[in-house]
């Protein structure tokens, strides 16, 4: 059998129909399975789009969203980003508010043109936008007053648990933790939606 190339992916319309079904189209399928916006894979694909298109890189055929195996989530003016959400509130039935933490774990990156991983783990963006869907009263993921952005460099992520790192891989930070590199650090940023935009873009400036 001969090696099958990667294939590209393509972006879709709501209107593109499902073969030989009569009356089924994408936007019926969409409605199916993603409706329920709270749910952890959802409202990450979520924030993603959020972030994505207040960057402006939504817009094109070519503007369609990563694969799931990709090392980081967006291209952006020579950068890459990496997108983590988290919410107070849940799909399930809560005693209380969950607590809130993103994943930062160093990862082997996967090339999906070559099939092949990384040797070594490492954080494989340059930028973090860390998406906290902020309210607690009936959140809404489709409005973004209900959301906070957290802007923070990798350099400056690494920085911080450098020393940790050395003897094992820091798997989370938590979001009092992402509040005092906020304090501390003028590289890092909590934005509003409106903000957002600007905030990576002086980041980008920092950075560059």
């Amino acid at each position: 059998m001969e090696k099958l190339d990667a294939i590209e992916p393509k972006k879709r319309s709501s209107v593109d129909p499902f073969i030989n079904i009569d009356g089924v189209d994408l936007r019926k399928f969409w409605e199916w399975a993603y409706s329920s916006l709270l749910t952890d894979v959802v409202r990450g694909v979520v924030a993603e789009f959020l972030v994505a298109h207040k960057l402006g890189i939504t817009e094109t055929e070519e503007d369609i969203r990563k694969e799931e195996w990709d090392p980081y989530d967006l291209d952006y003016c020579g950068k890459k980003i990496e997108i983590k959400s988290a919410s107070y509130i849940q799909t399930w039935k809560q005693e209380k508010c969950s607590e809130i933490k993103f994943n930062i774990a160093k990862k082997k990156s996967w090339d999906r043109k070559t099939n092949k991983w990384s040797n070594t783990k490492q954080r494989n963006c340059d930028i973090y936008v860390f998406c906290l869907l902020a309210e607690k009263c009936k959140p809404d993921p489709t409005n973004v007053q209900h959301w906070k952005f957290y802007v923070v460099d990798t350099k400056t992520l690494n920085e911080k648990y450098k020393d940790y790192d050395e003897g094992k891989n820091q798997r989370y930070i938590s979001l009092s933790a992402l509040k005092g590199m906020v304090k501390d650090n003028s590289a890092t940023k909590v934005s509003s939606y409106d903000e957002l935009k600007i905030d990576v873009d002086n980041l980008i400036k920092l950075l560059d």
